[in-house]
Parts: C-alpha cells; sequence; structure tokens
C-alpha cells in the first residue's frame, strides 16, 4: 500500500494533476504475460499499471431506467472490479437510448443490485437503502463511507435484498461512486424523483470526509 500511494502521489505530480481540483487515478493489476488459452501460467509475473486524468466535474443530477441487463447472482466475477465491462457497457447504451443518464441493473433472481458504474441508495422516510454486498454488486469504497457517516449522523439505514418496486416508489434516490460521490437521480423510468433533504446533509458530511486533513 505504501508503494502504490507514493506511486500514485508521484504520477498525479508528474501529469501536473497534484494541484487539481479533481483528478482520477485508476489502479490495474494482472497477472501478467502468459502462453495463449486461458490457463493461469504455473509461475506469473504481475503487471501493474496506474494511469490519470483530469477529473470532470460531475452532473447535479441523473435521469436513470431499469436495465434488461442482469447481474449474475452465481458469477464470483460479479463482486470484483475487473476489466470485463462488458454487461455495464450494454446496460449504459440500453440507458442512453432510451433518453436516460444511468442504467440500474437487476440481479438474475428480481433483485436490485446496482448502477452501470457505482452503487444504488434510496430514501424510505429518513431510512437509507441499498443492496447488501452479499449479492452481485461491487463493495464500492464510497459506499461503505456513506453507510458509516449515516450512523455518525443518526440516520438508519438498511442493507439486504431490495426488491425493485420499493426503488420505483422511494421518496429520493443517489448512485455514488469514488468520481461522483453522491450523485442524485431526479428521473427514475421516468417519474420525477424529488430531491431528499438527508442527501445533501450526507453529501456534505461525505464532502467533508475526503478532503480533511
Amino acid at each position: 500500500p505504501a508503494a502504490l500511494k507514493t506511486a500514485c502521489t508521484d504520477l498525479l505530480a508528474a501529469n501536473a494533476l497534484d494541484t487539481a481540483p479533481r483528478a482520477s487515478l485508476r489502479v490495474t493489476l494482472t497477472r501478467g504475460p502468459g502462453p495463449r488459452g486461458i490457463a493461469v501460467p504455473p509461475e506469473v509475473s504481475p503487471t501493474l499499471l496506474i494511469t490519470s486524468a483530469p477529473g470532470a466535474e460531475p452532473p447535479d443530477s441523473v435521469r436513470a431506467v431499469i436495465s434488461t441487463i442482469r447481474r449474475n447472482t452465481s458469477s464470483p466475477a460479479a463482486q470484483l472490479k475487473a476489466l470485463p465491462y462488458l454487461d455495464n457497457v450494454f446496460a449504459k447504451e440500453e440507458a442512453k437510448l432510451a433518453g436516460a443518464d444511468e442504467a440500474i441493473l437487476l440481479d438474475t433472481q428480481g433483485h436490485l443490485a446496482c448502477a452501470s458504474v457505482g452503487n444504488v441508495f434510496f430514501w424510505e422516510g429518513k431510512k437509507l437503502v441499498t443492496p447488501a454486498t452479499d449479492g452481485p454488486i461491487l463493495p464500492g469504497i464510497t459506499r461503505a463511507s456513506v453507510l458509516a457517516l449515516a450512523r455518525k449522523l443518526d440516520i438508519e439505514t438498511e442493507e439486504g435484498l431490495i426488491a425493485p418496486d420499493r426503488l420505483l416508489k422511494a421518496e429520493g434516490i443517489f448512485l455514488t461512486n469514488s468520481l461522483t460521490g453522491l450523485l442524485p437521480v431526479k428521473k427514475m423510468d421516468g417519474r420525477e424523483i424529488p430531491a431528499h433533504p438527508e442527501t445533501q446533509r450526507l453529501s456534505d458530511a461525505y464532502e467533508a470526509f475526503i478532503r480533511r486533513p
């Protein structure tokens, strides 16, 4: 971890991004080169690649639709942030064709899973609800931070198997990932979603958390 942190710091400086208001880093680790075929070579020589880029200011909100693409409940890859993102690409393109910005995916058993590039949260009254990490979702860093902050703010939280009709009746929805923080959903499957007051309170707490000295 210390070597990775140093490499990331050096890379930001080399690209004049160390003082940028927003920047992104992507760390990619592979098993390295190998022979043809998919079998893991007996001796691996891992390749580590880190890239940096200026970070765009996230939008104020997005429109979302439920995708026909499903997250595979039985796949061990469903909880890994791995390079094969084809299902997510298909879901995102499907959303664009429907006039939306983001896709919400269900799992193969019909439960709420995630967005194409993040985790999904919604409000039922003052209770914050999100799918549990024992399902086919990424255990996002921002997701975990938001849940921890919510508990510090005495916000009731629920993690579990979530039926999609609960999302469609939600009193507020937002998505999370490391580049956008908390991103409100203003329209879900064509339904206008009001701005929930607790979302802003939680977002302010998150911004203060990531900018702490």
